[in-house]
C-alpha cells in the first residue's frame, strides 16, 4: 500500500494505491477510511496482479485500510496506513454579524504542530489577533470585530506559521444576517463578495479571453440557490473565422507577389550587368 503523503493539511486530497495479487476470478477490494467504506478504482495490471486506487480529502487524523476478498472470503492480510492531519481545522463566528454588533472570529488550529505565529487579513490589510491561546488540545487565534460597519463585511483569512516552517491558510466569508457569501469563480470574479436576501446578483468580471456564461443564482434567507455563472473561453464566430482565413490568404498572396517581383528584378539586373561586361567583337566596329 502506497500513500502519496502521510502528513497533510486539513482538506488536502490523499492518493492511495495498492497492488493486489490476483487469485482466482472473483476478487473484490474494499477501502476504508476510519472505518467508512470508500469506493476505489480497481483495474487489472496483468494475469497475476491488480491495482486499486482512491483519492480522498482528509478532514482529520485518519487510518486508510484496504481489505481484499477472494470468492467472497476475506483475505487474511489487511493493509493500512496512518495519515496525520494538521493546520487550521475551522473558522467560526461567535456572536451576531450585524451592523453595530461586535462578533468574534475564531480560528481553531490543530495541536499536531507547534504554532510560531498567527495573523489575519481582510481585503489586503493585515490584522493581529487579539488572542492566541492553547489548551493542550489545539490553538485558537481570535479577532474581535468591534462595532461592525458595512466595510467590515467580506472575506477574512486566518494564516498560521508553524515552528517547522510549514504554513496553513483558511478563509471565511463574513456576511450580514440572511445574506449569502458568493462562490469564488475560476477565471473571473464577482464584483461583490456577497448578495443580500432577495437582492439582485452582483455583476461578474471575467479575465481576458473569457466571457460570462450567465447562471441563475439567488439568495434565499441566507441560503444560496440556483446555478452559478461561469467564465468560459471566448469562442470565435463563423464570421470571425472566415475573416481570419481571408486575411491570411491575402497576406500569402501579397508575399508571393513580392517574391515574384523581386526575382524578376534580380534577373533583369543580372542581364544588364552581363551586357556591360561582355567583350565587343572587332567586326562590329566602324571602319
Amino acid at each position: 500500500l502506497h500513500v502519496s503523503d502521510s502528513e497533510v493539511q486539513f482538506g488536502d486530497v490523499v492518493l492511495a494505491t495498492a497492488v493486489i495479487p490476483k487469485i482466482g476470478e472473483n476478487v473484490d477490494v474494499v477501502w476504508l477510511i476510519n472505518d467508512d467504506v470508500i469506493i476505489g478504482d480497481t483495474a487489472q495490471i496483468d494475469n497475476n496482479y491488480m491495482k486499486s486506487t482512491i483519492s480522498y480529502p482528509i478532514q482529520e487524523d485518519s487510518t486508510i485500510k484496504i481489505r481484499t476478498y477472494y470468492s467472497k472470503q476475506e483475505f487474511n492480510h489487511v493493509l493500512f496506513s496512518n495519515i496525520k492531519a494538521y493546520g487550521i481545522q475551522s473558522i467560526t463566528v461567535r456572536g451576531i454579524v450585524r451592523v453595530g454588533e461586535s462578533p468574534e472570529l475564531i480560528c481553531d488550529i490543530s495541536p499536531y504542530k507547534r504554532v510560531a505565529t498567527s495573523f489575519w487579513t481582510h481585503r489586503g490589510s493585515r490584522i493581529t489577533p487579539d488572542t492566541l491561546t492553547t489548551d493542550g488540545r489545539g490553538y485558537t487565534s481570535t479577532i474581535h470585530l468591534r462595532n461592525v460597519t458595512e466595510g467590515m463585511f467580506g472575506r477574512y483569512y486566518c494564516a498560521v506559521s508553524f515552528v517547522d516552517g510549514s504554513r496553513a491558510v483558511r478563509d471565511m466569508e463574513v456576511v450580514p444576517e440572511m445574506a449569502c457569501p458568493l462562490p469564488l469563480l475560476r477565471d473571473g470574479r464577482f464584483t461583490e463578495e456577497f448578495v443580500r436576501d432577495s437582492a439582485e446578483l452582483p455583476g461578474v468580471v471575467c479575465d481576458g479571453g473569457f466571457a460570462e456564461s450567465p447562471g441563475n443564482l439567488w439568495c434565499d434567507k441566507g441560503v444560496l440557490r440556483g446555478n452559478s455563472p461561469l467564465c468560459l473561453p471566448k469562442q470565435q464566430s463563423p464570421q470571425t473565422l472566415i475573416l481570419a482565413v481571408v486575411i491570411t490568404c491575402a497576406c500569402l498572396v501579397i508575399i508571393a507577389l513580392i517574391v515574384v517581383n523581386l526575382a524578376i528584378f534580380c534577373k533583369k539586373k543580372t542581364k544588364v550587368e552581363d551586357l556591360k561586361t561582355s567583350p565587343i567583337e572587332e567586326k562590329h566596329l566602324p571602319t
